[in-house]
């Protein structure tokens, strides 16, 4: 994840959170220890980046996942955004800063977007802020910010991969 001209990354070897200023040497915000750290975005006006994260710390038991917040500059306790559910993904920022992953999850009251089976993923805000697109199996759907009026756009028997909005907000591609 890229924020200005510093990034953001996990690595491989230690599954650990980096930022990487220019001309600087990466350095680890995360901990060293069995949590493991993906799909990241920017939470500018908070100076974190939220993320999911896979906890192997208890030897035996399940991984827990949850998402998480932490700090850019690695110098806060990680906060614990959403847990509970076996899954997560792509968790993004409206415009408004509230997180959603999955069926949404604002904060941690999940509200669910797509209709009938399956989770939505991939999701996009509209340029206005008012809809979510998301990918849902085979379908593109779209759906009113709070969950309502989740509709189908587009069928298809492809895997589809990120959709996004037109710049006006008007189409789809």
């Amino acid at each position: 994840t890229v924020f200005g001209r510093t990034v953001f990354f996990s690595n491989f070897n230690d599954q650990r959170l980096y930022r990487s200023d220019p001309g600087s040497v990466p350095r680890p915000i995360t901990p060293a220890d069995e949590r493991r750290y993906a799909d990241g975005v920017i939470d500018a006006r908070r100076n974190r980046i939220i993320c999911i994260c896979e906890d192997h710390r208890h030897a035996g038991k399940e991984a827990v996942n949850t998402i998480v917040a932490v700090d850019l500059d690695g110098e806060k306790e990680i906060t614990v955004l959403a847990q509970g559910y076996d899954f997560y993904s792509s968790p993004r920022l409206s415009p408004d800063g509230s997180v959603f992953v999955l069926d949404l999850v604002k904060g941690t009251k999940p509200v669910r977007i797509s209709s009938g089976e399956g989770n939505a993923i991939m999701p996009r805000w509209s340029p206005d802020g008012r809809r979510i697109l998301y990918v849902q199996e085979n379908l593109i759907c779209v759906a009113n910010c709070d969950g309502s009026k989740a509709r189908q756009v587009y069928k298809s028997n492809a895997i589809f991969g990120e959709p996004s909005w037109a710049l006006d907000g008007r189409g789809i591609f």
